[in-house]
């Protein structure tokens, strides 16, 4: 075998011009020329060493395909929507509970991101006024009507208990403190009293349990999550 057959075949098999093959095997163009253009008859060594070098390069390829594979498969499993997204809340009805934003006729924005959580299914998070974290969610169906049923409920006084003053029904006569001492209690208090910011994700069916485990887990001493010490499935 000479010089010009060995580079032709290496340029047919991995469908290369002179200077991808060039390149390929660590040679300059004017090089490869030489070895099309003035055969010469090869040794076996030297053959064992190209083929060695296109194999550690097959071998890199299939390395960054693989990385380029689990990235493309990570971030279509793990989609974020949006995050630290400011609450806006309005009272809806005549029950007293909130919506965390309302949009408006010109409101793009809003109107777009309650279409992305209406069509969308993955975990959350609600955070208070300085960014920290108050509490990790999952849905497995729509993530807007997940995120409206939360932000109304009342958090559990087990999880992370708050100890506030009961003042008594807003008809009522006002009464200083300084005449009237009012105990500190326990008392549960409604999402929608603490949230300011959200967070929400797109996940995979499949992955759902798990993203909300390792959240819950990683916030888990600021969070009022009743259960702390979820595990992965």
């Amino acid at each position: 075998m000479d010089t010009k057959t060995l580079m032709k075949y290496f340029m047919e098999k991995l469908d290369f011009r002179q200077q991808d093959l060039a390149d390929y095997l660590g040679y300059n163009q004017g090089r490869i020329s030489q070895f099309i253009n003035k055969p010469t008859t090869v040794t076996k060594r030297w053959v064992l060493s190209l083929v060695k070098k296109v194999k550690e390069h097959a071998d890199k390829e299939a390395k960054e395909a693989t990385k380029k594979a689990l990235r493309d498969a990570i971030r279509g499993a793990i989609r974020p929507i949006v995050e630290y997204y400011p609450i806006d809340p309005e009272i809806k009805g005549q029950g007293g509970n909130r919506v965390m934003f309302k949009p408006k006729q010109d409101e793009v924005q809003r109107k777009q991101l309650k279409k992305a959580l209406l069509a969308a299914s993955g975990v959350y998070v609600f955070y208070d006024s300085q960014g920290q974290a108050l509490y990790v969610g999952k849905t497995k169906n729509d993530l807007w009507t997940e995120l409206d049923q939360t932000f109304n409920r009342p958090t559990s006084t087990r999880a992370k208990p708050l100890k506030l003053v009961d003042h008594g029904r807003a008809n009522r006569e006002f009464i200083p403190a300084s005449e009237k001492n009012r105990r500190l209690a326990k008392k549960p208090v409604r999402f929608y009293q603490m949230a300011s910011y959200f967070s929400a994700y797109e996940v995979a069916p499949d992955l759902i349990d798990d993203v909300e485990a390792l959240l819950i887990r990683s916030f888990a001493n600021s969070l009022f999550n009743t259960q702390s010490n979820i595990g992965f499935k």
